[in-house]
């Protein structure tokens, strides 16, 4: 039986917020505990998951792809990805109708899929939209024993975040299909009448339900946190932080906010033990959880030869097996006057739960413009990944009329991964 060891931060760089508001808080640092041993079991500690770059092969199928239609939005963009209880997977997506901008008119949106990622129904609407309402950061989470799939999401009525809702969509089996069956305004969760805490956004990306012994069965869902700064009239940063079910979705709790805000998704690797991996502008950020999300340890920085990162950063996705633990996202390219740097989507894969990350495992995805990415384990075991990707090195920067892209400049595919 292993046991991991976290380094101990003697201090930590200040960091500043991204322009676009996405970046981290800046805080004293406290020292990360040292977690508890390494659980045994038939999957803990086996590497037997780790992908082979040599061998492995790829399968592709776009799901969501933009246009200029009036019933196809402008921009798919955020992916969320679940493995519904009976196999089936849920894909969802932020659907910006009229162009790419953030917080422009959107809807988040959702398609079912077979169990193997090949076909796929027509988009269900699930928010209920408006002529200025920005629906966001969709992140899902299966209930295997409820039967059950929570879609959250942010409601952007107006661009200051001082206004936010956030809400709960109810996804159940319908006939042989998902449906939405309940959308629920759980803004008090979060939203205090101070405004001294405010719901800034969800992962994005998915949650997770916990399968180790002490923790089975607890829904844990990504939160990022916000409250109102009177003085100067805006919304900053309140950290970040688990809210997590223990009775199936009936209930919900949050758990106490981390020093630091990002975009940033959560696994369990090892069991019972909560990582989260966070964006930033130079080099991901991690911390972790041992009682189920109800506190965090201070964060910590991966280098960024462990995991990369583009310029200014990027959402990345994360996903646990036992002490296997998956990272998706782009390496990143050198940007040019008509694309960015958003490119060549990469799986990294640690051995440890994520305390070092196996460089010669490397394995690429997908070699033009990538972005966010969201992944989940099929019901026959394989990794599938939801990914924003585009067919030149980097995304396009620039728009057209209007403000749109032209169709087709950014696609939300599903890649299958293959180990020969």
């Amino acid at each position: 039986m292993k046991t991991r060891f976290f380094l101990i931060a003697s201090f930590l760089i200040a960091l500043s917020a991204c322009s676009d508001g996405k970046g981290v808080l800046d805080t004293t640092p406290i020292p990360i505990p040292t977690p508890s041993p390494e659980p045994g079991g038939d999957d803990d500690g086996k590497t037997d998951g780790i992908y082979d770059p040599t061998k492995v092969t790829t399968e592709r199928v776009t799901v969501f792809n933009s246009g200029n239609s009036p019933d196809i939005a402008n921009a798919y963009r955020i992916p969320s990805l679940v493995t519904a209880p009976d196999g089936q997977l849920l894909a969802f997506g932020e659907a910006r109708w009229d162009g790419w901008a953030d917080k422009s008119r959107t809807d988040v949106v959702m398609k079912v899929g077979s169990a193997d990622g090949k076909v796929w129904s027509e988009a269900e609407v699930l928010t209920p939209g408006g002529a200025t309402n920005a629906y966001m950061d969709p992140c899902a989470v299966a209930d295997a024993t409820a039967n059950k799939v929570f879609l959250f999401a942010v409601q952007w009525p107006d661009k200051t975040g001082a206004n936010n809702k956030a809400y709960c969509v109810t996804i159940e089996k319908v006939g042989q299909t998902w449906k939405k069956t309940e959308i629920k305004d759980v803004s008090d969760l979060f939203n205090t009448a101070d405004k001294s805490r405010l719901i800034g956004g969800f992962g994005p990306g998915s949650g997770l339900q916990m399968n180790g012994d002490k923790y089975a069965g607890r829904l844990i869902v990504p939160v990022r946190l916000s409250k109102w700064d009177a003085a100067n009239a805006k919304c900053v940063s309140a950290g970040s932080t688990a809210l997590y079910s223990t009775d199936h979705g009936a209930t919900w709790k949050l758990g106490d906010p981390t020093n630091i805000t990002g975009e940033f998704q959560i696994a369990e690797s090892p069991k019972d033990n909560l990582i989260y991996n966070m964006r930033n502008s130079t080099q991901r950020l991690y911390g972790s959880s041992s009682n189920g999300g109800q506190t965090w340890s201070n964060y910590m920085r991966y280098q960024a030869s462990d995991l990369p990162v583009p310029d200014r950063g990027c959402q990345g996705s994360v996903l646990g097996k036992g002490d296997i633990l998956y990272y998706t996202g782009p390496e990143g390219i050198t940007a040019e006057n008509n694309h960015d740097s958003r490119g060549r989507l990469v799986l990294c894969q640690s051995k440890n739960g994520g305390v070092s990350w196996d460089n010669a495992s490397r394995v690429l995805l997908y070699e033009k413009a990538a972005g966010y990415s969201c992944m989940t384990f099929t019901k026959d075991g394989r990794l599938a990944v939801l990914a924003e990707v585009g067919d030149e090195p980097g995304f396009i920067n620039t728009a057209g009329d209007q403000g749109k892209r032209p169709a087709g400049w950014m696609r939300l595919d599903i890649i299958l991964l293959n180990q020969n």
